[in-house]
């Protein structure tokens, strides 16, 4: 499925079933990031968690699994008039997502999924650290595939330019728009959580306040509504 048949099938629904089903790990930051700007945007949708706690992300249209997230992320955004920042959206669905991968420890993941999961297990303790080594060995190997060097994924560095780059109380100005949607979807599962590199990237570029104006206009909870009761690993 191209990107425009994608769009075409997100925006023309017509069906009173919700036209999207986003499927996967409560804690993924890409699936969140999804949600978040979904839920701003006010398009219908359906949450179905994976069968285990490891399970990979996808998303359905109308049924038909699809492989092209950017679609799924632009088309609510340009129905209501969005302009879409292609050169932020490459440093978030990149940059951030190999930093997060590479150092994010093992106790952060082990934060946010306990949370969300309601699980704290010894089992979950060790998949967590093995969970940890198999995303750091996935961001390098995507570093390497992207020619990004230790300071374009760095997490701090990202922050910061994300920092200087705000043209009001938003990056887009005085209301969200599609980089401040997608940035806070990536942070979001690891401020719910109160994860250390949550709120580290936060005080990196001193972003105390627009993270607050995000949660003011996309509460967290609403994202993890109830969380999960359990999962089986």
């Amino acid at each position: 499925m191209t990107h425009s048949s994608t769009s075409r099938r997100i925006l023309g629904q017509q069906d009173e079933r919700p036209a999207i089903v986003v499927r996967g790990p409560l804690y993924s930051p890409t699936l969140t990031r999804i949600r978040c700007i979904l839920r701003y945007t006010h398009m219908p949708f359906t949450y179905e968690r994976a069968s285990t706690l490891w399970g990979a992300p996808s998303v359905d249209v109308h049924g038909e699994t699809i492989n092209d997230m950017n679609a799924v992320i632009e088309s609510p955004l340009r129905l209501l008039g969005y302009g879409i920042d292609a050169a932020w959206e490459a440093r978030i669905t990149t940059d951030l997502d190999i930093a997060l991968r590479s150092q994010c420890s093992a106790f952060d993941w082990l934060t946010l999924v306990s949370q969300l999961t309601h699980n704290n297990s010894r089992l979950l303790r060790l998949q967590c650290l093995a969970f940890r080594y198999k995303q750091a060995r996935e961001g390098r190997r995507r570093a390497r595939v992207a020619g990004r060097d230790d300071d374009a994924i760095n997490l701090g560095f990202i922050a910061r330019r994300f920092k200087l780059a705000m043209r009001g109380q938003f990056y887009a100005g005085e209301r969200p728009g599609h980089v401040d949607l997608s940035f806070f979807g990536m942070l979001a599962g690891f401020l719910y959580a109160g994860c250390a590199i949550g709120q580290s990237i936060i005080d990196s570029a001193d972003l105390d306040e627009w993270a607050s104006r995000m949660n003011d206009e996309i509460p967290l909870q609403t994202l993890f509504p109830g969380a999960e009761t359990s999962v089986s690993p």
